[in-house]
């Protein structure tokens, strides 16, 4: 079961790459990342900070996947080298999509970059603490909650990106990418849920 939560924590991060949005018209489709970039172009962007909460929202939901999958790889995988390894390499593929762009070194005021560094930081953090084995023995309800917050956000961001889209006047249908993200974690939640705690890999 262990192995059927990282492919689904793992395929969620992917997910995330695929089309979330499209606007048939303009011929146009976001996936999360491309909605998030997207939202903070938004015209009133410098003049509120509501495309920035969309934004934070969207990106939000990465780094709560990152910090579901250091703690899966922590709790599960601890005594198994073969899983402890391939989670570091997934887990350093993922820092590594977030990290903020080097435009932040000549640009530190623009607030774009500087949430892409709060957030890359954030999920740095997030995963030396998770792998560092700290939180044990609520890890399994740690997961799921993180998972809450994952899922709340991707529909959140999600659902604000569209409103700012209708904005523009144009129709917005929904891609694959949001609801397979969405699935995938909260099969991943349902799985780790079932699976008992008293896993000698888990101790």
């Amino acid at each position: 079961m262990r192995w059927l939560i990282f492919i689904l924590l793992i395929l969620a991060g992917g997910a995330y790459t695929l089309t979330w949005v499209n606007t048939p018209p303009v011929a146009l489709s976001f996936n999360a990342y491309d909605l998030a970039e997207w939202v903070t172009l938004h015209p009133v962007a410098e003049n509120t900070s509501h495309p920035m909460q969309t934004a934070l929202m969207l990106r939000l939901a990465l780094v709560l996947l990152i910090w579901m999958l250091a703690l899966h790889v922590r709790y599960n995988f601890n005594a198994n080298g073969r899983g402890r390894w391939a989670g570091y390499a997934v887990l350093l593929a993922l820092l590594a999509a977030i990290f903020p762009p080097l435009e932040i070194l000549t640009e530190p005021q623009n607030t774009n970059y500087q949430q892409q560094a709060i957030l890359f930081s954030a999920a740095v953090l997030g995963t030396m603490v998770a792998l560092s084995g700290w939180f044990m023995r609520y890890t399994r309800w740690l997961i799921n909650l993180i998972g809450v917050g994952a899922i709340v956000c991707s529909f959140a961001g999600l659902l604000a990106a569209r409103n700012l889209l209708i904005g523009f006047s144009m129709p917005v249908i929904f891609g694959w990418g949001g609801f397979l993200f969405v699935l995938a974690v909260g099969m991943s939640m349902a799985i780790n849920t079932l699976t008992r705690s008293s896993d000698p890999v888990s101790k």
